[in-house]
């Protein structure tokens, strides 16, 4: 079992490197996760579609690249996306979160994300 019953995680402030590790979708339990103020590089995993029980996720303020994955639509329990100071992120969300009431709280500033598509 180990990792795999982990509700939160919070390694944020730890200036880490390297790419954010898709391992991490496997942690399906996961209801918080934050990676926040770090030196990640690289583009958002796709295997994030697997946190299903995600409410909040934290990549704010790192150098990730390219665009959300379109199979992150799959995260139907977000509440908060933090995804502000990551100049190089473009693109849009995923539409299925225009539509979420849950959906109250997502950060983009500093971003060259447009919205939903």
């Amino acid at each position: 079992q180990g990792l795999r019953v982990l509700e939160k995680l919070d390694i944020s402030w730890n200036l880490l490197t390297g790419t954010i590790p898709g391992s991490l979708g496997s942690l399906r339990r996961l209801e918080f996760l934050h990676l926040g103020t770090n030196k990640f590089t690289g583009t958002l995993p796709d295997s994030f579609k697997a946190l299903i029980a995600l409410e909040t996720l934290g990549v704010e303020v790192n150098s990730l690249v390219g665009t959300v994955p379109a199979s992150w639509a799959s995260m139907k329990q977000l509440k908060s996306a933090w995804l502000n100071v990551n100049p190089a992120l473009r693109g849009c969300l995923p539409k299925a979160w225009s539509g979420k009431v849950s959906l109250g709280k997502y950060g983009l500033a500093a971003t060259q994300i447009t919205g939903f598509c």
